[in-house]
């Protein structure tokens, strides 16, 4: 059922009171690390991993789509887009799980958000029971576990651990665009300021080009809602 739009509002009101940070300073931050991690490409100072690769790749897309003033990238990069996936990885991921499930005793199974974006966007018939229970069980952990939501098992290093749940939020916001469920644009708000709270003090660009994306989907998507 799909509810209100007073009640998306109350909620995003409820938001503010819970002492996140305001959205115009979360933007602003998401703009100038979009720059940054576009000046850092043109350097050519960093090896892209295919998953940061697909991150630029969408924040310069989202940063057309929302009418920002970013650097332009000079630096030919092979974006390792996640439509390139082959179906038998992501078959190989699935038949990993425990459970079929992409929670495991509250913990996050690593790649979660990179297969399921590939899930969503694969051309052929998608398996809408198994996407909608990872969602659901994802939503869930972060309704139970909030700030302590989605920690990766095995562990990760804390800004890999940190990028496997911005994935998770640009996944949120993409899911919400195609079929307008507001649980997961709140959901995926909540991620993003926790990760801007836990991430920004330390921001150089590259290093949190998953949040950034995970921020400029949510404004992209916002928009759109709210437009």
């Amino acid at each position: 059922m799909i509810r209100s739009w007073a009640s998306i509002m109350l909620e995003y009101g409820e938001r503010l009171l819970e002492d996140f940070v305001r959205p115009e300073e979360l933007f602003a931050f998401a703009r100038v690390q979009a720059g940054n991690a576009i000046l850092e490409c043109n350097q050519g100072s960093t090896r892209l991993s295919p998953s940061r690769s697909t991150a630029v790749h969408d924040v310069i897309q989202f940063g057309f789509d929302l009418g920002l003033d970013l650097p332009k990238l000079d630096r030919t990069i092979e974006f390792n887009k996640v439509s390139g996936i082959a179906q038998t990885k992501f078959d190989s991921w699935r038949s990993t799980l425990p459970d079929g499930k992409v929670i495991r005793r509250q913990r996050l199974i690593p790649g979660t958000g990179t297969m399921l974006r590939f899930l969503m966007d694969s051309s052929d018939q998608v398996d809408e029971d198994f996407l909608d229970s990872a969602l659901n069980d994802l939503l869930r952990n972060i309704e139970v576990k909030r700030q302590d939501s989605l920690l990766p098992q095995p562990p990760l290093a804390w800004n890999k651990a940190w990028d496997e749940r911005h994935d998770i939020a640009f996944v949120f916001c993409e899911f919400t665009r195609s079929e307008h469920d507001y649980r997961f644009i709140n959901a995926a708000l909540k991620l993003n300021d926790w990760g801007f709270q836990a991430r920004h003090r330390h921001a150089t660009g590259m290093n949190v080009v998953h949040l950034t994306r995970g921020i400029l989907a949510q404004e992209s998507v916002l928009g759109e809602l709210w437009g």
